[in-house]
């Protein structure tokens, strides 16, 4: 038989001689000529063949004896057995089956009884069987195959592969028993260990894992090795008590004997059982304990050991003293070899030397398991690189949920420009992934707390808050980009406060999300998660929202408005009523080639507004379409309390509620259009609730009002009353900005479209409207997921 082990660092390929086994009477088997003639594996010693190898009467040498309990193992006396295995005698038996050795060496079973689990019966327990012949398991040959031979035995026949389905049946090599049948892997809840289906929750010699055996004292429980009393204790309140000598626990737990009373053999008594002395209370064998060696309180020196009833550094036959305690040196990791040699973690001591546990291997001055050890993957020294771990001997990445292994990587090729819906599938310059296609981002557009981008696919994906106004059909946020159902030929999308529109290639308008005013346009007001179509209106070339109301430009440059009607946002000619559930006509408005919210701007560069603050140098709400007195405008923006306009020479006007922080100018409200203070070279501007931001000509971008959750881009969530550039992280100033988004006035973030095709965002990340699964804020533009 082989032991299992592995040898820790180079060991000699000849035994070294321990003190386990008896040189006296060595033989020589060289010198006369006259001895009988021996088979190859044989030496002769003296009238008779013997094999050095494994005689444990002659093991290496004639005449060298192995101790009791010892084996000869490849000319080594050797203590080590296979797992679930006691050497008994020089022999490695199985104490759970064996009737001669039943739970222990010289156990034997008497007539008619067999050994189950370690305890002798007039039967097997359940789940074994009374099998006649043959060997049990756990008793095989070299080869693996049981030994054979006369005797009961008992076997489980639904998982012993030499007694499989019934008692002497045996599985083909490479195969295993799984309820009672042969088969090339173990049944549900059984794992296959050296060719026997184990069960890893309870087996103490396979616990949690193959070969992973319990400590003495421990069982194991759920694949876990925990603490259980061993044999002739008990345990007591979470303590293993000998209830045969504990005083305060005799005879049963928590039985206390009086004083002067010592427990003997589970009675309290004045006098202690054979062997044993009354010493305070307590019975002491004088022949053996430290503190009472020869007598009461008489305690050994340190370094000193009681053997026989007296103190020396003599111990018992096999026993070296080691700081007093006698240690096996053979098999002790705390001495192995040597007093006080420690074997490292991992390692077990045998034959005086430490070697790795079974199924590990020296690497270094440890030991690892190749098959899992991330540091040796297959080999010692390999070591895996992140995200990669170790899994059956191969660095293998292990990918997040919507991660695909490319090389040695992971990549999300639903969104990944350089492995797009494959690995190494690389998109175009100015091209973006999206859904595991190469595609354009052709707009993009920022409602309350929310993000919105169309692209040239003709596709619509949103992320960040949703009451159903993400349009994929329910109403849970989500940080990722989700799609519109439905929508696979819009040109133009449009966010809002609680609902969204979008633009089709046929010229129909569809929206979706909160409809209490009838802002979906649809003749009701349900909602609804996903697209529907917007009663009556064909030829759409734009469309922009409010809060809680929808507009649209038609080809003919009119306007049409539908749902909250509410200080005459419709421009239907009247302040009421209170809303409409499909469009009404704009009244004094045409020529228009952009729309933002209740304001348009038409091919002249007039502007005209409606609804409440349309710059007429009033407060007073209007039901129709009102000039401001701009004529030469490029760009409006519009937020519900303020409207800006950008100019011809690249300065800006606002007025409204807040213009105070729109223009940067003391005093306000500004009822008509004022200039904003420190903006120049402008060519677009976008308004937030609270804040206001501008492109400029080269590309870059200003902003300026309330910062909070950094809406100004410039690294800080500070106040600026006048316009400050939006910086990168490193410093260097955004640019490349072809596109501003930042809603109506309801989103607390920016977004702007790049020249490259990507996007950019900065603001507040608040339920993930950037669209790559984060939600924390930013001060500073990051690459979003638009």
């Amino acid at each position: 038989m082989t032991s299992g082990l592995s040898a820790c660092g180079s060991v000699e390929s000849e035994p070294a001689a321990t003190d386990a086994g008896d040189d006296s009477g060595v033989i020589d088997a060289t010198s006369p000529d006259t001895g009988p003639t021996c088979a190859v594996n044989e030496s002769a010693c003296g009238a008779s063949c013997k094999d050095l190898a494994a005689d444990r009467e002659n093991c290496g040498a004639c005449g060298r004896r192995c101790d009791k309990g010892l084996m000869c193992v490849a000319g080594a006396c050797a203590l080590e057995c296979p797992s679930g295995s006691l050497a008994c005698d020089g022999t490695c038996v199985s104490p759970a089956t064996d009737n001669a050795n039943c739970g222990g060496c010289g156990v034997k079973c008497g007539t008619g009884s067999v050994c189950s689990g370690g305890k002798c019966g007039v039967t097997c327990g359940w789940p074994m069987t009374d099998c006649i012949g043959g060997a049990a398991p756990g008793d095989a040959g070299a080869d693996g195959a049981p030994d054979g031979g006369p005797g009961r035995y008992c076997a489980n026949i639904e998982t012993d592969r030499f007694n499989c389905g019934a008692c002497g049946v045996t599985c083909k090599a490479g195969e295993v028993c799984s309820a009672g049948k042969c088969a090339v892997s173990c049944g549900g809840g059984l794992t296959e260990c050296s060719g026997v289906c184990r069960d890893l929750a309870t087996d103490n010699n396979n616990c949690g894992a193959c070969a992973a055996t319990c400590k003495v004292g421990e069982v194991c429980s759920a694949g876990k090795c925990a603490v259980s009393c061993g044999s002739g204790l008990t345990e007591c309140s979470g303590t293993c008590r000998d209830l045969a000598t504990d005083n305060g626990n005799c005879g049963a737990c928590g039985t206390a004997c009086k004083a002067g009373e010592v427990c003997s053999a589970g009675t309290c008594a004045v006098s202690c059982g054979a062997g044993t002395t009354n010493c305070s209370g307590e019975c002491r064998d004088l022949t053996s304990d430290n503190k009472n060696c020869g007598a009461c309180g008489a305690a050994c020196k340190a370094g000193e050991a009681c053997s026989a009833g007296a103190c020396g550094v003599s111990c018992a036959a096999g026993l070296t003293n080691c700081s007093g305690i006698c240690a096996r040196l053979n098999d002790d990791a705390k001495n192995c070899g040597a007093c006080g040699k420690w074997c490292g973690p991992k390692q077990v001591c045998s034959s005086s030397v430490c070697w790795c546990e079974l199924g590990l291997t020296s690497c270094g001055s440890g030991c690892a398991d190749l098959a899992s050890d991330p540091s040796n993957c297959g080999a010692c020294g390999l070591r895996c690189s992140y995200p990669s771990a170790c899994l059956t001997g191969k660095c293998t990445p292990l990918c997040l949920v919507g991660e695909t292994v490319c090389g040695s990587s992971c990549r999300r090729t639903s969104d990944d420009v350089n492995n797009c819906g494959m690995c190494a599938n690389t998109c175009a310059t100015g091209e973006v992934c999206r859904g595991g296609a190469c595609t354009t981002l052709v707009g993009v557009s920022v409602g309350a707390d929310y993000t919105c981008g169309v692209y040239g696919s003709g596709k619509v994906l949103c992320s960040g808050a949703n009451s159903g106004k993400l349009g994929n059909g329910d109403t849970t946020d989500s940080a990722l980009k989700v799609a519109v159902k439905g929508l696979t030929n819009a040109v133009q999308v449009s966010a809002g406060g609680g609902h969204t529109c979008a633009v089709l290639a046929d010229g129909t308008a569809w929206c979706w999300g909160a409809n209490t005013y009838g802002q979906l346009g649809n003749g009701t007001t349900s909602d609804s998660s996903t697209p529907v179509l917007v009663a009556g209106l064909f030829g759409v070339r734009s469309v922009s929202l409010g809060s809680s109301f929808s507009c649209a430009v038609l080809a003919d440059r009119t306007v049409r408005c539908w749902g909250s009607n509410y200080e005459g946002t419709l421009g239907s000619g009247s302040l009421g009523p209170s809303y409409s559930l499909t469009p009404v006509t704009v009244v004094g408005l045409a020529d228009v080639v952009q729309l933002e919210g209740s304001c348009a701007r038409q091919t002249s560069g007039a502007v005209l507004c409606w609804g409440r603050y349309v710059g007429d140098g009033t407060a007073t709400p209007r039901p129709t379409a009102t000039p401001t007195g701009i004529t030469n405008a490029i760009d409006i923006g519009v937020s519900p309390n303020d409207r800006c306009a950008v100019l011809a020479d690249g300065t800006a006007r606002c007025w409204g509620f807040s213009s105070s922080s729109r223009t940067g100018a003391s005093g306000g409200p500004w009822l008509s259009p004022t200039p904003v203070v420190g903006l120049a070279s402008a060519v677009a501007i976008t308004l937030r609730a609270a804040n206001t931001c501008a492109r400029v000509s080269d590309g870059t971008v200003r902003c300026w009002g309330n910062g909070t959750g950094g809406a100004n881009g410039d690294g800080t969530t500070l106040f600026r009353s006048t316009p400050v550039k939006v910086m990168r992280f490193d410093g260097t100033p955004l640019t490349g900005v072809t596109e501003l988004a930042a809603g109506v006035g309801f989103g607390s973030h920016v977004c702007a479209r790049l020249i490259d095709g990507s996007s950019t965002c900065w603001g507040s990340g608040l339920l993930g409207p950037f669209g790559d699964g984060t939600t924390a804020d930013r001060s500073y533009p990051f690459a979003a997921g638009f």
